[in-house]
């Protein structure tokens, strides 16, 4: 289960619009605040969603009796509530992972908080050029040096490689 893209803009586009717009020479570090809020906001929701999923899926172990398995799920979902752990890094890959169901909850994890903070990133990214372009416009050049130095805090290492995915290797590209 992923948390809808439209709910994300709806909550990310309150908190930021109102802020952005009723500053002239936004500070930086309001924006990037505002920015980790929305971020965590998000992350704790997904997180919690996967957690849940993983405490499920230890009971279904459990009664297997796959002890292994139940204690991997559980260990799973403790690190997912964990609000100081990274969960960048995930299960098995590749034949080991083909039967294990709690690789492919990780998997999906994975693809969902990618594409969540892709989300995230894409919206206040969006904002804040077009803010920077208005403040362009008014000739406020601190203003537009505060949210093209924001842009750049932000962008984080995958979303050059998320705008521009290459063609499966044995595949003709559509460009």
């Amino acid at each position: 289960m992923k948390i809808h893209s439209f709910l994300l803009f709806a909550a990310t586009l309150l908190l930021i619009c109102a802020p952005l717009h009723g500053a002239t020479a936004p500070k930086l570090e309001t924006l990037l605040s505002e920015y980790k809020q929305a971020r965590a906001q998000v992350l704790g929701k997904l997180n919690e969603v996967y957690a849940t999923q993983a405490d499920a899926l230890a009971q279904q172990f459990q009664a297997v009796p796959n002890l292994d398995g139940a204690d991997r799920a559980r260990r799973f979902a403790k690190r997912l509530r964990d609000p100081d752990e990274r969960n960048d890094a995930y299960g098995p890959t590749g034949k080991e992972a083909a039967a294990d169901p709690l690789a492919e909850l990780q998997a999906n994890y994975a693809h969902a908080r990618e594409e969540n903070l892709n989300n995230v990133y894409a919206f206040y990214a969006t904002a804040a050029a077009n803010l920077r372009r208005e403040l362009l416009q008014a000739n406020d050049q601190a203003g537009a040096k505060v949210l093209t130095e924001f842009l750049e805090k932000i962008k984080p290492a995958k979303a050059v490689a998320a705008q521009a995915t290459p063609a499966r290797p044995g595949t003709l590209s559509s460009k």
